[in-house]
């Protein structure tokens, strides 16, 4: 299962869901709407803790980070003075 929700989008939800759950708890939110809201808070909650959303994946959208396969091996490793360590000096 590929991540869809960046860091922002996770954060967010995991806060709507605590948000959620202090109302349902304090009982400003009773009888079924409780109910309905406990069980969005709990999904927000697991989406948010493993990062993906079934719900985006109809439509395409991801909320994280995408990485260019081209650009991960692309990566050079510098010695101290900023040059490549492969480089002839």
């Amino acid at each position: 299962m590929k991540k869809n929700m960046g860091m922002t989008d996770r954060v967010i939800r995991l806060l709507l869901a605590v948000a959620a759950g202090v109302l349902v708890a304090m009982k400003i939110i009773v009888g079924g709407w409780a109910i309905v809201v406990g069980v969005v808070a709990l999904l927000f909650l697991a989406t948010s803790v493993i990062g993906f959303c079934p719900g985006y994946e109809p439509f395409g959208i991801k909320t994280c980070k995408v990485v260019n396969p081209t650009e991960v091996g692309s990566t050079q490793m510098f010695d101290a003075d900023g040059d490549a360590p492969n480089k002839p000096k």
